[in-house]
């Protein structure tokens, strides 16, 4: 439809001047060195990675996308809720209990009514959340004996010169050895390993650099040391019905992941460097054209993108 009216508008534009319009470059924004971010979280460095366009209209235009209000629950909502349900399992014990499973489910009856759209989500996933409970009761029961205690949703910095590195992890377990586990709940597929090694999908190994050297949490409840892996935790609720994926996390990796970040902020602490569209590609979790991910409409990615790539 946006292309058809693209070309209506085009024609109509091309009868009235008895010439096209060129299209529209690629915008590429060089803000000045004072309104460029100085702290980014790990998804963010993932994000200047990947479309630094997004942390141009986030991070300097102070711009936020807005759901539709009549949008119906999407992956985006059932993340949310998964996130705050395993957060409240294992902040609250209920994972190390006899009756895990229906302690799981009862956790998402009271969840249900605290999010948009969290009624419907029971009704379309209620029988993925029952095979999901039953999963990780025997998950949480087998781990059990090797983790000295579960952190969950902890933020952490740590301070690169004048630049700050943030996180906030779904949870961190200290294992008996005296080292940690990181893990990142996805409601949908993880980033491979080659994407993990290249530091393409960085967000794990940074929080490992944070953990390694800087700290999480506050207070009473300060973690640091040295990470033994990092696992995406996919909750699918299909077969099976949740599938842990691990890495090791050494000192390789993780000072890999430093010096890729020390150049990426260096590139950017240079007002010549500006703030491009899509310059690699990404997963599009199913979305069949780019301007409809945030911000894209503001890049006017239908006018300078080719046929090809949408």
């Amino acid at each position: 439809m946006r292309r058809a009216l693209a070309i209506v508008a085009l024609t109509v534009t091309t009868a009235l001047s008895g010439t096209a319009p060129r299209p529209e470059a690629a915008p590429q924004p060089c803000p000045p060195i004072a309104a460029r971010p100085t702290q980014l979280s790990v998804t963010q460095i993932e994000t200047l990675l990947h479309n630094p366009y997004e942390i141009y209209a986030r991070k300097i235009l102070n711009l936020r996308a807005l759901d539709a209000v009549d949008a119906a629950p999407n992956a985006a909502h059932r993340g949310i809720f998964l996130h705050a349900l395993m957060e409240k399992f294992i902040a609250g014990g209920q994972h190390l209990s006899a009756r895990a499973a229906q302690a799981f489910m009862a956790l998402a009856k009271q969840e249900e009514a605290l999010h948009g759209g969290g009624a419907a989500l029971m009704q379309f996933w209620q029988a993925r959340l029952h095979a999901l409970a039953t999963w990780l009761a025997d998950y949480e029961g087998r781990r059990a004996a090797h983790i000295e205690q579960s952190h969950v949703e902890l933020s952490g910095r740590l301070k690169l010169g004048d630049f700050t590195l943030t996180a906030k992890a779904d949870r961190i377990d200290r294992l008996k050895n005296g080292r940690f586990e990181i893990i990142d709940y996805k409601s949908g597929q993880p980033p491979g390993d080659n994407r993990v090694k290249n530091h393409l999908a960085p967000q794990l190994t940074l929080e490992a650099a944070i953990l390694r050297d800087g700290q999480f949490g506050e207070k009473d409840a300060k973690l640091s040391g040295q990470s033994a892996a990092l696992t995406y935790l996919r909750l699918s609720g299909r077969t099976p019905a949740a599938e842990p994926k691990s890495l090791a996390a050494d000192d390789k990796l993780i000072d890999g992941a430093l010096d890729m970040l020390r150049r990426l902020v260096a590139a950017y602490d240079n007002e010549a460097q500006p703030y491009l569209v899509h310059i690699r590609p990404r997963p599009r979790f199913g979305l069949r054209h780019l301007n409809d991910m945030p911000f894209d409409h503001l890049a006017r990615c239908p006018e300078w993108q080719e046929e090809d790539e949408l």
